[in-house]
């Protein structure tokens, strides 16, 4: 009914989001680079009264890595 779910999609990944509630809201980050053209593409279909959709793509490895490292 409420709460949060996050979804990590790789890079290049075209995500489609459908649907929503009355209290519901999505938050959705635009990846550094664009969809892969005739790539793969992820529909995400939401129904209820509320809660939050949070879409984001994850680092590359080795950026998450120089950021832990302290080296970025």
């Amino acid at each position: 009914m409420f709460g949060t779910v996050t979804v990590i999609v790789p890079e290049g990944l075209e995500v489609v989001v459908r649907g929503g509630g009355l209290f519901a809201s999505q938050k959705i980050e635009s990846p550094a680079h664009a969809p892969t053209p005739g790539g793969p593409r992820l529909v995400i279909e939401t129904s209820g009264p509320g809660g939050t959709l949070h879409v984001r793509s994850r680092p590359p490895l080795k950026s998450a890595l120089k950021a832990l490292l302290g080296g970025g």
